[in-house]
């Protein structure tokens, strides 16, 4: 399902809770293909990870050592908006 979503262009963010896709699934694997291709390079698709915050040790080192953005969960609206804010501007 999230392959052929993907596969209609129409997306530009796409908000993933890691902890439903996990660090090692496919679903992860694309997102992170998609999120790390530049825009110079035809990348437009910005990818956002929701971490469960009593879970956040086993998915922040992967997350950061990736470069890939997140934000713990919960969150402040204020922090999660300033966030979309970063990924529309790159």
């Amino acid at each position: 399902m999230l392959l052929a979503e993907l596969k209609t262009g129409e997306w530009s963010l796409v908000i993933a809770n890691v902890a439903l896709t996990g660090l090692d699934g496919p679903a992860f694997v694309t997102l992170r293909e998609l999120a790390t291709v530049p825009a110079a390079d035809g990348g437009r698709v910005r990818v956002l990870y929701l971490v469960p915050e009593l879970s956040s040790g086993q998915y922040i080192v992967q997350l950061e050592a990736a470069r890939l953005p997140y934000v713990l969960r919960p969150y402040h609206l204020h922090d999660f908006l300033e966030k979309v804010s970063d990924l529309s501007l790159k």
